[in-house]
């Protein structure tokens, strides 16, 4: 068959998808899923690539390959290894062609049975997030596989979204297929692959490669259908994909292959004709690879530490299953959270990924509970609990008050309680509110090692007198700024007046409820 378009006039019902589609086919098309290269060595000197049915394609692969992008040393061929099938061959592993062969427009899909490879295969890296897992299928009868060239000016890209600003290279059509072209031609299809999953180019990873009058069953799954483009950048028709079931070795499998290739103009290409065969069936081996269906991400609460300017960090891990997921924290100072973080989203991948974001306005000495949420297509995940406990706010520096001295010392009391006769002075390294209370000299006597208050009733007849400084009740109060404070004062504390004497003043300031040392200074009020 060769590039030229073969137009398939059929009727519509023979192509149409099946009208039920009670499955949404997110639950079993999960993007992302690296490739996993392994290299092996042929046991001779050409080995025969296969079907999935483990018959022979016709095509041979030799150890004389060549690579240009560094995938597999030279000598050796590339495998796809997230699955091994058992057949009446042996087992079989799927041989990756296309890019990064030397040769790569003769270098095909397939299947290679592990006897005829020298190296020991390592054990597979399965799919997940619902690719190739089971489904329910539609009613009605088996579909068989028919071959039929795909129309060249179909493009999976536009020409605005290559680089070199032509899709020439982004043809549907140059996907390496044995099971189309042989041999050196290179008018090479995609159509005949049963993929685990679809990208947005059509491809995905390979499960089996299909041959003309293969019986798939078809899935009651939606379709997936994408634009093609002209070599403008015009859409010029879609492409349409089903979910399937096929018998591959001795095992049913599951995967998407394109339905039908449809043009602009009205002409259609099926890949896929109706028969009245009913679907093939067969006991599975139990060694058949079984797909995980599809699930919510696997998240997991992390670690928080605390940052700068009272914000928190937390983080978490989040492997998306192979469909895209968005995520955030719930925080709050209960298990009930009650606020979350803006958050952020994982890419279509199967690999864990670390995340984080910063949590601000939190309150000091408070315990919060936080958690990491995702969600994808298939739901919504949730962390365990975890907390953290913000730091308490750093003490405001004590007030220092210095200086302090009354000038003049010695005066007498004003006449009036708001007259002036001197000042108190003093300085602060902040503002504070300064009490200042005074103490009066006085004479006692030493009693227990402590001066003690005179009695009230005789006199001590021992020399043991002392001085005392007991405190009057009353203070002032002043609110001063940072620096030099000057505060009135006329030997009247309220509405009492100071007796004449020796007195000290006691400054005591006070800043954020911190309180500094205490100062005194000493004045005397004449008679």
């Amino acid at each position: 068959m060769g590039r030229a378009l073969l137009i398939a006039i059929v009727l519509s019902a023979a192509v149409a998808p099946v009208a039920r589609a009670t499955d949404p086919a997110s639950l079993y098309d999960a993007p992302g899923q690296a490739h996993v290269n392994v290299c092996v060595h042929p046991a001779a000197s050409s080995i025969p690539l296969r079907y999935g049915d483990a018959t022979p394609t016709g095509f041979q692969l030799t150890g004389s390959l060549t690579f240009d992008n560094g995938d597999c040393p030279n000598g050796t061929v590339r495998l796809d290894n997230h699955e091994v099938i058992p057949s009446g061959a042996g087992a079989l592993v799927f041989h990756r062609g296309g890019n990064g062969y030397t040769d790569d427009r003769n270098v095909k899909y397939g299947d290679l049975a592990t006897a005829d490879l020298a190296d020991v295969v390592p054990p597979p890296v399965p799919s997940s997030g619902g690719r190739g897992a089971a489904c329910p299928l539609a009613p009605g009868f088996a579909y068989k596989v028919s071959v039929r060239s795909i129309p060249d000016e179909m493009h999976y890209k536009r020409p605005q979204d290559v680089p070199g600003g032509s899709n020439r290279g982004a043809s549907y059509e140059h996907y390496g297929d044995p099971a189309a072209d042989q041999g050196s031609r290179h008018d090479i299809h995609y159509s005949y692959l049963l993929w685990s999953y679809l990208d947005v180019q059509g491809g995905g990873h390979v499960r089996a490669l299909l041959k003309p009058n293969d019986l798939v069953a078809v899935c009651d799954v939606a379709p997936i259908t994408r634009p093609s483009w002209d070599r403008a950048g015009n859409v010029n028709g879609s492409v349409t994909a089903r979910y399937v079931r096929l018998l591959a070795g001795s095992c049913p499998i599951y995967g998407w292959m394109i339905w039908t290739h449809q043009m602009t103009s009205g002409s259609v290409v099926a890949h896929a004709l109706p028969t009245s065969t009913p679907p093939p069936s067969a006991a599975p081996d139990p060694s058949c690879p079984v797909a995980a269906p599809a699930s919510p991400p696997i998240v997991a609460t992390g670690p928080s530490e605390a940052g700068t300017a009272g914000a928190w960090a937390v983080s978490g891990t989040v492997d998306p299953v192979g469909t895209p997921a968005s995520y955030h924290f719930d925080f709050g100072p209960t298990p009930f959270y009650g606020s979350s973080t803006p958050g952020g989203t994982v890419a279509a991948t199967d690999q864990t990924a670390t995340v984080t974001e910063p949590i601000v306005g939190l309150r000091p000495s408070t315990t919060y509970h936080y958690r990491i949420v995702a969600t994808s297509v298939h739901g919504t995940s949730a962390g365990p609990d975890a907390t953290f406990t913000t730091e308490a706010p750093p003490a405001p520096p004590k007030p220092v008050l210095g200086g302090l001295h009354v000038s003049p010392r010695r005066f007498h009391r004003a006449h009036k309680r708001r007259g002036i006769k001197t000042h108190i002075r003093f300085t602060l390294s902040a503002r504070a509110r300064v009490t200042l209370t005074f103490e009066h000299r006085v004479v006692g006597v030493y009693r227990h090692g402590r001066c003690r208050a005179r009695p009230r009733h005789g006199r001590s007849r021992h020399h043991n007198l002392c001085w005392r400084w007991p405190r009057v009740r009353g203070s002032l109060h002043v609110n001063a700024h940072a620096g030099r404070t000057r505060v009135r004062f006329g030997g009247w504390l309220g509405r009492r007046r100071l007796a004449p004497g020796r007195w000290r003043v006691k400054a005591r300031p006070v800043a954020s409820r911190v309180a500094g040392t205490a100062r005194r200074a000493g004045f005397t009020l004449k008679r």
